[in-house]
């Protein structure tokens, strides 16, 4: 017993271990980018030696999918929930757009929409462009049940939906969350032109009764 228990300790020091790792690349990454940060640093950073990086993670770019796909796959899920029936189209995308733009601004998470071109080796590319095509799929199917509802204009959901996804990796490059627009002001804005270029009258219907019930005043 008392030697599974040791095991227990060890497996526990060895996860803490891994959460500090990540937690250090991620912060690196939103202050300086991939291409800028070394393992070296991230040992700094974590307060670790360079060996133990490597004891967790086998290269630079299997480190940065450790931060990055958790990320990526919350996104998702929040996605998924709003295209398989579990929302209203409508307000589902006004949700998508806020949240997913909130993260694109966040600092700590800004580099997840590419803030520059990361030179991943082959199997990195591949689980990316995966991850990237699940996400282009949700959101075209939540458009697609929006058209097929009424609530959206006619256009190949597909290419509206990257449309949309590309033009909120482009804002994460230009867009300086510490500018004159606080970032609440350029959600709104940036939703809001998606929205209105999108939505039928019934569609825009459907968004203001939603937000008159939930009091946020959205028109």
């Amino acid at each position: 017993m008392d030697n599974n228990g040791g095991v227990r300790r060890r497996r526990g020091r060895s996860q803490a271990t891994r959460e500090q790792i990540v937690d250090a690349a991620a912060e690196l990454l939103a202050q300086q980018g991939y291409m800028s940060t070394s393992l070296d640093q991230v040992a700094a950073q974590a307060g670790l030696t360079r060996g133990a990086i490597y004891y967790h993670f086998e290269s630079k770019e299997a480190l940065y999918w450790e931060v990055v796909g958790p990320a990526l796959q919350r996104a998702q899920q929040r996605l998924r929930d709003r295209a398989e029936y579990k929302t209203d189209p409508a307000q589902g995308l006004r949700d998508f757009l806020k949240n997913t733009l909130s993260t694109a601004q966040n600092p700590r998470s800004r580099y997840l929409w590419y803030q520059e071109m990361i030179p991943l080796d082959e199997e990195m590319r591949r689980k990316a462009r995966e991850e990237e095509r699940e996400f282009e799929r949700l959101l075209a199917d939540l458009i697609a049940r929006g058209q097929e509802e009424g609530l959206f204009g006619d256009g190949d959901p597909k290419i509206i939906a990257l449309i949309i996804i590309s033009a909120i990796s482009r804002s994460a490059r230009w867009y300086d969350p510490d500018g004159r627009v606080p970032v609440g002001d350029f959600v709104e804005i940036f939703s809001q032109l998606v929205l209105s270029g999108l939505l039928t009258d019934e569609g825009r219907g459907r968004i203001s009764q939603d937000g008159a019930a939930n009091g946020d005043g959205t028109d």
